[in-house]
């Protein structure tokens, strides 16, 4: 049973599902901007289950704009089970919905060794989709405004990382040499760097970490470093514990353990 307030959350449960089965898919569509949020809910959840691409413009706008915690979960379970063809819908909202994002460089560490979550929900959504969104995301590295920019390297260095699918490396190296102008894009882009176990980004994070003259960088290289492991990076880790800012060195202590 679910309770009241779940259902104003927009929950729903599998005997709610079926009894709207009937409906036909453009008969639902008009549900998903209902103001009631179950029925936003198993609008969503019927349209990704039948793969009805002609609802990608509404779902995609719909969840740019939606509060109700089921409804969003669904209105993104649908957008993902519509595949990465929804992808260039749900560009024009990136970076524009909700304020959770990154707009400065941040003031410690991300001690845990897991790839970091993206914060952006349209990005959320389109990793999930998982290695399909990689030459769509690609794209947008080289077309995108900054705020989108940001959004994107998130998601090719979250995709990369899981998926172990290198072919994104050429275009964050290039991102991060155009970068010079944004200390938080190619902040970002070392982040990423952490997915790529590769030769010539060690040398690049080796030279990040002794010549960079912001922390933040010379942490997350360290960070990064420690994760891709090879090609002589935990040489430069260990090198780094002895570094007089205490976050590139607790950086690295920490690291040094995973």
């Amino acid at each position: 049973m679910i309770s009241e307030a779940r259902k104003k959350r927009g929950e729903i449960d599998a005997s709610y599902i079926k009894y709207h089965q009937s409906l036909f898919s453009n008969q639902l569509v008009l549900l998903i901007n209902d103001k009631d949020p179950q029925k936003r809910s198993v609008a969503a959840t019927i349209l990704g289950e039948r793969k009805w691409q002609q609802a990608t413009p509404i779902l995609c706008e719909r969840l740019s704009k939606e509060k109700s915690l089921y409804s969003k979960i669904a209105i993104s379970d649908a957008i993902v089970e519509l595949g990465s063809g929804s992808i260039p819908e749900l560009v024009s909202y990136i970076g524009k919905v909700g304020k959770n994002q990154h707009h400065r460089l941040p003031d410690g560490i991300f001690r845990k060794k897991s790839y970091p979550l993206p914060r952006d929900i349209i990005i959320r959504t389109i990793i999930r989709m998982k290695t399909p969104a990689l030459p769509h995301l690609q794209a947008l590295l080289v077309s995108s405004e900054p705020k989108v920019l940001l959004e994107v390297v998130d998601a090719i260095g979250f995709i990369t990382f899981y998926s172990k699918d290198y072919r994104a490396l050429d275009d964050m190296l290039s991102t991060f040499d155009l970068s010079f102008d944004s200390e938080i894009l190619r902040w970002k882009v070392i982040r990423s760097f952490q997915s790529f176990p590769k030769k010539e980004v060690v040398h690049k994070l080796d030279r990040i970490f002794r010549e960079s003259d912001i922390a933040a960088h010379r942490w997350e290289a360290v960070r990064s470093l420690a994760q891709i492991r090879i090609h002589g990076a935990l040489d430069i880790v260990r090198d780094a514990l002895q570094d007089s800012d205490e976050f590139v060195s607790e950086m690295a202590e920490i690291a040094l353990r995973w």
